[in-house]
């Protein structure tokens, strides 16, 4: 990544395979919107389970690649990493094996995803065992979880094992709700959040905006640590390099 802009790390740009877009059209109208918000690069994320298609490595690589085509045609600036949005589950290492879970672009780093209103009792033993295999779990949207909303002090520790969080533009923002706004701001002050993604569904509800997000993390942690979480790191993942900590405010 030459260009310098905003790397999202979650985006659910491919279209059919779950509950992002239905067709190519959309997914095209949202790298539209994602290269007007200053992003330079997404990575392709869609949800291992629970939308009725089986997906797995050679499926997301086939429409990554089907993209990449497509923004080429389009005349789109827009960069396309291959990824999955993995469910904590004792299954997890199965799916690793079989390739319905994979990392980031090849890297030690796996976007993982918990329940939103429990909180199962594996959780924390997969998230180890994951840490102690090599890879590097990146917990998307921890201030949407209704558990750590009620109970945030259990997240610091997970953090200090090892996990990083990312925490979701539309959170920050107020788009995705007051209690979600509320707790990712906690989560700024605490110097808990490594990433701010968009986690992009469309290219209206939901879309890949970045731009006001950044502005008001910045207001927070400041400007060196805002982009480090939407440009820096994401950055630093998708090439397996790693991530800057950005603890506590300025």
């Amino acid at each position: 990544m030459a260009r310098e802009g905003f790397v999202d790390l979650h985006n659910h740009i491919l279209p059919g395979i779950d509950d992002g877009p239905q067709d190519w059209e959309e997914s095209i109208r949202m790298a539209k919107v994602a290269q007007e918000e200053g992003i330079i690069a997404v990575a392709a994320t869609p949800h291992n389970i629970g939308f009725g298609r089986e997906v797995n490595q050679n499926l997301v690589l086939y429409l990554v690649e089907e993209l990449r085509a497509r923004l080429r045609r389009e005349g789109i600036e827009l960069e396309v990493f291959p990824g999955i949005e993995v469910m904590v589950m004792p299954e997890v290492f199965l799916f690793l094996e079989e390739g319905k879970a994979f990392t980031l672009n090849g890297s030690k780093y796996i976007l993982v995803e918990l329940p939103y209103t429990f909180y199962p009792v594996y959780s924390e033993y997969v998230l180890f065992k994951l840490m102690e295999r090599g890879y590097r779990p990146i917990l998307a949207h921890p201030e949407r979880y209704v558990y750590f909303q009620n109970r945030p002090e259990l997240l610091k520790p997970l953090v200090e094992s090892g996990l990083l969080l990312q925490v979701t533009s539309g959170s920050i923002t107020g788009e995705l709700g007051g209690k979600a706004r509320e707790f990712s701001r906690h989560l700024l002050q605490e110097g808990l959040v490594h990433i701010i993604a968009t986690d992009a569904h469309s290219a209206k509800w939901r879309k890949p905006a970045m731009r006001e997000a950044v502005e008001e993390a910045a207001q927070i942690v400041g400007w060196e640590k805002a982009l480090a979480m939407a440009s820096h790191n994401p950055k630093a993942i998708l090439e397996g390099k790693e991530v800057r900590e950005v603890w506590g405010p300025s």
